[in-house]
């Protein structure tokens, strides 16, 4: 066992650090590797090398750190396969205050999924990316 002292965050004997890999050029850090799948691959082995762990899912973490938003012609339609593929659902699909009508569902890893559609003002979102 290791001393209370040596684990002043209580995190146990192995403290577990994050690393992110900024697979885009448009990274809040700016030092995104622009998608080149090789640049990508030798980032992550050297992140390996360095003790860093494969596995940090929700489910491995105890809790979800981003959201993933799809925006989508029938989020009605996508959630319901999200559900019947695994998917629970975390906020049923409503229309919200915030002008879309958006619902939540946790895959089986524990990823949340916001899927929405705009309500109204479509020009607003015109430059949103949007999941087929």
């Amino acid at each position: 066992m290791v001393p209370a002292a040596l684990t002043p965050l209580g995190l146990g004997a192995r403290t577990l650090v994050m690393g992110v890999l900024n697979a885009t050029d448009d990274s809040f850090s700016g030092d995104g590797l622009g998608g080149d799948a090789r640049r990508l691959a030798a980032r992550g082995l050297e992140m390996v090398l360095a003790g860093a762990a494969l596995n940090l899912s929700p489910e491995t973490l105890g809790g979800t750190s981003v959201r993933l938003s799809l925006i989508v012609d029938d989020p009605d339609a996508v959630a319901e396969r999200a559900i019947a593929a695994g998917a629970t659902e975390v906020l049923p699909i409503a229309d919200q205050p915030y002008g879309l009508r958006q619902g939540r569902v946790a895959d089986p890893y524990g990823h949340h999924w916001l899927i929405g559609r705009p309500l109204a003002d479509a020009a607003r979102w015109s430059g949103t990316v949007r999941a087929r």
